[in-house]
């Protein structure tokens, strides 16, 4: 009676479960070159692009001026969000990102 309850689980059990240890491993692998895939795409984008600060807004600048230092406020700001982004300066002074 053991042996005919354990052949219906089998048959229940998708197979990709039976295998195991070799179907981890699969999962693993192609999951670690998802994870490197998506890091280089990260690391595509301009090395000296830069927020570019007038008075009151901030646009990306993927090719700024040679010699251009961005403000020390705007350097820790990273790449905007969505293409069109921008920062604006508030009426107290204060700096928030508006995406059109």
């Amino acid at each position: 009676m053991d042996r005919v309850l354990k052949l219906e689980l089998n048959r229940l059990v998708h197979p990709s479960v039976q295998l195991g240890g070799l179907a981890l491993i699969r999962t693993l692998l192609a999951s670690s070159f998802l994870a490197a895939g998506l890091l280089l795409a990260g690391s595509s984008q301009p090395a000296h692009a830069v927020w570019v600060c007038g008075p009151v807004q901030c646009v990306w600048d993927p090719t700024p001026d040679v010699g251009y230092v961005a403000p020390a406020y705007a350097v820790t700001w990273g790449a905007p969000l969505y293409p069109g982004c921008y920062w604006k300066r508030g009426l107290l002074g204060r700096w928030r990102m508006i995406c059109p």
